[in-house]
């Protein structure tokens, strides 16, 4: 899976570097895929990890929009999550 355009141009805002020197620097924890969850405009996947990701549609197909986003302390309810990259 390929990072979308967008969340490409905001890695390399926040890292001053490159992409591919970038995003070896993101703290990630890899997991298999344990839900998707399709909306009109995004997805969200959710992996054993307790991370999830966010794509988008672009063209050329789907992209991924946010990575590394994991819940915020407090109620689950109430838990925005933090993402490492997000566009």
């Amino acid at each position: 899976m390929e990072l979308g355009e967008n969340t490409v141009k905001q890695l390399e805002s926040q890292s001053g570097q490159a992409c591919a020197a970038a995003v070896t620097g993101l703290q990630l924890s890899p997991g298999a895929i344990t839900s998707v969850v399709v909306y009109a405009t995004n997805a969200k996947v959710d992996l054993d990890s307790g991370e999830s990701a966010f794509l988008s549609p672009e063209p050329g197909g789907w992209r991924l929009s946010a990575i590394g986003c994991k819940p915020e302390e407090g109620k689950p309810r109430d838990r925005p999550l933090d993402c490492e990259v997000e566009a």
